[in-house]
């Protein structure tokens, strides 16, 4: 018989019983240890589902909380006889409840109280630099131009989604132009520009275009604007950018 044909033979029942219990003999005396460890690595893993499935509740939640602060800021000014008597009907429906106000100042007052609110109840939350974006776009539209660029530039620097990056490097713009800092709103639609691909590039050209339109450079803004025609041959912009081609910018 070879070795190796001996090294295949199948041990004998008794061999096998005395192996196991020569092992249990040798955990016996840590058996509670190893049962500790086990529960605690099986509570761990179960407090990191139930935190998990608690992080992941409170997002949605968080969304939620944040779409109705931003529908009730979408609403119309003004008086809202319709809603008024939904609300007289008992009618308990989510635009009945959305609140209405009367002026731009109580709804930037109101809107900037829910999103403090809103801070404190999901900190944490993923929602939140949607939040920031919401307030930023609050307090220009207050014509609060300093508040809000702080906000966006905040932002601007931050590991965001495509589509936020892009709006808050597009608020940094925005509100450069508002205060009549040219160069710095330029500097900001240029940053706008991706780096691969096409997405938001027709938006960052006719930002750019529009600058150099207020600074009186016709020819600059015309070759954007032909740029832009030429790079993004689909751009929802295309048709009002081709009558400013028209008309001479």
């Amino acid at each position: 018989m070879s070795k190796y044909t001996r090294k295949q033979q199948i041990p004998k029942q008794d061999e096998f019983v005395s192996f196991w219990q020569r092992l249990a003999e040798r955990v016996e005396p840590h058996a509670i240890h190893v049962g500790i460890v086990l529960l605690s690595a099986f509570a761990a893993w179960l407090v990191g589902w139930f935190v998990l499935g608690h992080y992941e509740h409170r997002n949605e939640n968080a969304a939620l909380e944040l779409g109705k602060i931003a529908a009730a800021y979408n609403e119309e000014i003004g008086d809202s006889p319709t809603k008024e008597l939904e609300r007289l009907k008992g009618n308990k429906s989510d635009e009945a409840e959305t609140p209405h106000f009367k002026t731009s100042d109580e709804r930037t007052k109101v809107t900037l109280q829910k999103l403090d609110e809103f801070d404190k109840k999901f900190g944490g939350a993923k929602a939140l630099d949607d939040a920031e974006l919401l307030r930023a776009g609050v307090l220009y539209d207050a014509a609060r131009f300093d508040e809000a660029a702080a906000h966006y530039e905040k932002l601007s620097h931050r590991d965001l989604a495509p589509s936020l990056l892009a709006l808050a490097r597009e608020g940094v713009g925005i509100c450069a132009e508002a205060r009549d800092k040219l160069d710095d709103a330029l500097k900001a639609y240029q940053q706008l520009e991706p780096k691969q691909g096409t997405l938001f590039l027709d938006q960052a050209l006719y930002d750019q275009a529009r600058v150099q339109l207020k600074k009186g450079d016709r020819k600059k803004a015309a070759a954007l604007y032909q740029d832009l025609l030429k790079r993004v041959p689909t751009s929802p912009l295309k048709e009002e950018v081709q009558n400013r081609v028209a008309g001479g910018t």
